[in-house]
């Protein structure tokens, strides 16, 4: 191989690994970084916050019809149900997502029906919230626990299996993208 050939290949080598470390150092490249929102949304008074992972273990709790409708994305299309809202589950979501999570977690500690008490006392009666900026601050805070969820890696029977569940990850097909990092092929 000449000279000339493998310097330009060793600097090709150089720069496709200059920019793998420039990939890696990203805490959530691409389409990732969508799913984490940082940016609060503001209504009238109250500003629906980023969703944390305290507020999946406060909506199981409660088996929030938002909870129930993630699991139901789960499943093949057929077969899924639709998850039904009550007043009582509104004012929980309103309450949970437009406070600290950090506020929470003495309230769901005392149980879901304290915690669906204090939502409703707050939110129905206490707040000055309008039934338009009721609906608009839910239909933000679904948009944002679904984004939240998106990140989740899907599950599928296993061809033959007897009903168990695996979880699959296709690698990219693309040969130009790289790794997310944790390989032992990933530079640095």
């Amino acid at each position: 191989m000449d000279d000339a050939l493998t310097l330009e290949l060793s600097a090709r080598q150089a720069e496709r690994e200059a920019e793998l470390r420039r990939a890696n150092a990203e805490p959530f490249p691409g389409s990732l970084a969508e799913a984490f929102d940082p940016v609060a949304k503001r209504v009238g008074n109250f500003t629906v916050r980023p969703v944390v992972p305290f507020d999946h273990q406060i909506l199981r709790a409660l088996k929030s019809p938002l909870y129930l409708q993630m699991l139901e994305l789960g499943k093949p299309e057929g077969e899924r149900a639709e998850t039904a809202f009550s007043d009582d589950d509104e004012w929980d979501m309103l309450y949970q997502f437009t406070r600290p999570a950090r506020d929470l977690v003495s309230v769901i500690a005392k149980g879901p029906e304290f915690f669906r008490a204090t939502a409703r006392e707050t939110m129905g009666f206490d707040s000055d919230i309008t039934l338009l900026g009721k609906e608009i601050l839910l239909r933000m805070i679904v948009l944002e626990v679904g984004s939240s969820y998106q990140t989740i890696v899907g599950t599928a029977k296993r061809p033959g299996d007897s009903g168990a569940t695996v979880n699959f990850h296709r690698p990219p097909t693309d040969s130009t993208t790289a790794s997310a990092g944790g390989s032992p092929t990933s530079p640095g």
